[in-house]
């Protein structure tokens, strides 16, 4: 039932909704003063969302709380990463990245480093239950990375980002305190992370990647990017998760 209304309200977060039933308002509006007035602000809704510094200042004021760096000494011994950033390329049969790499990049230094011993791919579209490729993943791994599968933990079957979670929990027993987790994901969710980990009595630590919301400003930066509609589709995302959260 979470899963559902996750899905339905995912459908509101994305601004092109918005810009378009504003202009189907001004296409069908009775009077030309209507018409001329929805169409004016469906503009204004377009502008503000395509930029790229009013959308730095949204991302930032979502993530300054929720940047969370390892502590000095720290040790864990699994390390879970929320999926969202891999897929299978069908034609070539490989696998692909998307634009959240920085969890895996991360994760993987830190497994070098020595700070985690095994890391937890959960939900991912390279290995997950619905279309990855368990084998092909675990090669991938293991050539590229040079992480035996022995040090990789996958959760196949989460569809979203409280489910990364309570089915992760169902594997391994994060109440043991031999269990220690450390949580990798991009600030942009990370808010979303901690209140799932709450709700579960999950023990954790956080580590943020995808930081960096403090782009220099130039001249450029105040034109319009289309692109930018899907980021705020993300962060819109996230908004009314947290909401759902709370009241579900």
């Amino acid at each position: 039932m979470f899963y559902i209304l996750s899905r339905i309200f995912a459908a509101s977060a994305c601004p092109v909704v918005y810009i378009v039933i504003l202009l189907a308002v001004a296409v069908f509006a009775k009077s030309r003063k209507m018409r001329i007035t929805f169409f004016v602000i469906a503009m204004g809704a377009l502008l503000f969302f395509t930029n790229r510094n009013i959308y730095n200042a949204a991302l930032h004021n979502w993530t300054k709380d929720y940047i969370y760096e390892i502590k000095p000494g720290a040790h864990y011994k699994y390390c879970l990463l929320p999926g969202g950033f891999t897929s299978i390329d069908t034609v070539r049969q490989r696998v692909e990245y998307g634009f959240a790499v920085d969890r895996v990049t991360d994760a993987v230094l830190l497994y070098k480093q020595g700070v985690v011993e095994k890391i937890i791919f959960s939900g991912d579209g390279a290995s997950c239950a619905n279309g990855g490729d368990t084998t092909l993943f675990f090669n991938h791994m293991e050539q590229l990375f040079g992480i035996p599968r022995r040090d990789i933990v996958v959760e196949p079957n989460a569809k979203n980002t409280f489910q990364n979670f309570e089915f992760t929990q169902q594997i391994i027993d994060f109440t043991n305190p031999d269990n220690s987790l450390l949580v990798v994901n991009s600030a942009l969710f990370m808010r979303r992370s901690v209140q799932c980990c709450d709700r579960l009595g999950i023990k954790a630590d956080f580590y943020s990647t995808d930081i960096n919301t403090a782009e220099h400003m130039t001249w450029e930066s105040y034109l319009p990017e289309l692109h930018l509609l899907d980021d705020w589709f993300r962060l819109i995302h996230e908004y009314i998760g947290v909401v759902a959260y709370k009241i579900l």
